[in-house]
This record gives C-alpha cells, sequence and structure tokens, in this order.
C-alpha cells in the first residue's frame, strides 16, 4: 500500500504536525501514523482558530538492514530465531529495553533465541501532505 499521493510505501512514511511557535519558528510533533497526526492537527487549529494553522506533514524514512554491529544505529530491536528455522525482528523502544527483553526471553527457557540487533534510519525532508483536512 502506498500513500501520500505518491508511491512511497506507507511502512517508509513518517507523520507529523508542523506548528508555528510565537516568534516566527515552527516545529514538528513526530506522530505513528496518518490518523493521529491529522486529530492532533484539527485539535490545534479549533483551539486557535485565527492563529497560523497547524499542518499534516509527512517524510520519508528509509530504514536499513537489521545488524548485531550495535555501534551507532538509530533504532534497537530483537531478532527471534525459532526452532522451526523461521526468524522475525521486532522494533524496540531503545537498546536498553532490547537488552533487557533478550535477557528476559534468554533466560526463562522461552524457545528459540532472542538476539539484540540494530540499523540505521535515515529521513528525507518534510513536505506538506495535501487534501489533508487538518
Amino acid at each position: 500500500m502506498t500513500s501520500a499521493g505518491n508511491s512511497i510505501p506507507e511502512d517508509e512514511i513518517q507523520w507529523g504536525v508542523l506548528i508555528a511557535l510565537p516568534g516566527g519558528a515552527t516545529t514538528t510533533e513526530i506522530h505513528r501514523d496518518r490518523v493521529g497526526a491529522s486529530l492532533e492537527a484539527k485539535a490545534i487549529n479549533r483551539q486557535d482558530p485565527d492563529g497560523v494553522p497547524a499542518q499534516l506533514v509527512y517524510r520519508q524514512r528509509k530504514a536499513g538492514e537489521w545488524t548485531q554491529d550495535l555501534g551507532s544505529r538509530d533504532e534497537f530491536g530483537l531478532t527471534f530465531a525459532w526452532p522451526d528455522g523461521h526468524s522475525e525482528e521486532h522494533l524496540k523502544a531503545s537498546r536498553v529495553d532490547a537488552e533487557r527483553d533478550a535477557r528476559l526471553h534468554n533466560g526463562r527457557g522461552n524457545p528459540g533465541t532472542a538476539t539484540v540487533v540494530a540499523r540505521s534510519v535515515a529521513y528525507g525532508d518534510w513536505w506538506l501532505a495535501t487534501g489533508s483536512g487538518a
């Protein structure tokens, strides 16, 4: 599935709300999905209908391959290697969370093995989402 009126796959899009601050500066609040970002933009615009409107924005997000090289990386997760040969990755909030969850999984005698992995993420420029209704 693609989104943002173009050919970027949905899982490669990061949504946000561009908010004008007093003094002319702007900030972008990042959201999990388009719905959350759109709802926040609408709420901000209802609070200050005469102000500069908050706008729905998006950018491309390209995640690299998961690796056990935990050096300077942007995201951390776990790779579960199951006894049937299947493996899967799960994104974690931080390296600390990934390391804790790996210790818990492996220390409890659960099937399969959990290994901490990491990946780099690159972001494109923010673009206004057209037809956002925000």
